[in-house]
């Protein structure tokens, strides 16, 4: 299914936003307001952003099919009902380490976070706008759990693949995730019409009109691409020949651009020009 295309789908470059570090507990929160408005001065904006939402945040790990008819893990938070006691919901998340061994030792990277796993879903009159989540390359989504989760306690429900890549030190599948991840994506926003429909895991919870695309990093890369964005390999080549020979930023022209390999792995006979008729498909692609 395709149906996410004719969709609007707001792309949107999301960086990491540190200013949402807050915590699990409604106490804690307001301790913390509370002292911020007693020192601050009148004319200091207000965080409202920053401050937690109402919703008790769910947690579960589901799977679905991405790029090249792989396995991709879709994690997802949403509004959830809260618990009978009073403590506040705590979680550790783990994931793959998708990096060498030579960066990150071991084979998981572990993640603290506010949500309840498996929690029963807080259905409401009307379902919950959708946020995809694209992480930054060779992360995991749980890397950003403060952020998704604030989305979460602010009355949405989040779907974020892992998308399947590593980093070894080299950026050998860089021009691989380029293809790869908008597909995830797109693959991600079909699977939600499915986790909404009567009898699944998500049934109701899911407006699947009102979707919107975020990034981190690679991820902002990736949303820019699902929502349309087109790879500009002339621009991208005259920035690169332009870079001193020292210059650090020649470690990300090295892989790229690699025209004929990526329109291929898209399923394309050949490299679409820039302009004009689209290059038909070698096959159907779902």
């Amino acid at each position: 299914m395709n149906h996410h295309r004719d969709r609007f789908v707001a792309a949107v470059y999301g960086l990491a936003a540190l200013a949402l570090l807050t915590g699990c507990g409604s106490d804690e929160l307001s301790a913390t307001s509370a002292t911020t408005s007693a020192t601050a001065e009148p004319s200091t904006p207000s965080l409202t952003y920053a401050t937690q939402g109402t919703h008790a945040v769910g947690y579960q790990v589901l799977t679905t099919t991405g790029a090249q008819e792989q396995p991709l893990t879709l994690r997802t938070w949403y509004p959830a009902l809260r618990p009978d006691d009073d403590q506040p919901a705590t979680i550790t998340y783990t994931a793959p380490d998708k990096f060498g061994e030579e960066i990150t030792p071991g084979e998981e990277i572990t993640s603290v976070g506010c949500a309840i796993a498996d929690a029963q879903p807080e259905q409401t009159d009307e379902p919950y706008p959708l946020v995809v989540f694209s992480h930054g390359d060779a992360l995991s989504p749980i890397v950003h759990s403060t952020l998704v989760e604030h989305y979460a306690s602010n009355g949405y429900v989040v779907l974020a693949p892992e998308h399947n890549e590593t980093l070894d030190g080299s950026l050998d599948g860089f021009c691989e995730e380029l293809i790869d991840r908008p597909v995830d994506i797109g693959r991600t926003i079909d699977e939600a019409e499915r986790l909404t429909e009567p009898g699944a895991p998500l049934a109701g919870l899911i407006d699947i009109d009102n979707v919107a695309v975020v990034g981190h990093s690679y991820g902002g890369c990736t949303a820019l691409a699902a929502g349309g964005a087109r790879f500009d390999f002339a621009a991208f080549t005259v920035c690169c020949a332009a870079l001193a020979t020292d210059d650090p930023l020649n470690f990300f022209c090295a892989p790229v651009p690699n025209e004929a390999d990526m329109a291929m792995r898209a399923g394309l006979d050949e490299v679409p020009p820039v302009c004009g008729r689209r290059s038909k498909t070698r096959e159907s692609r779902p």
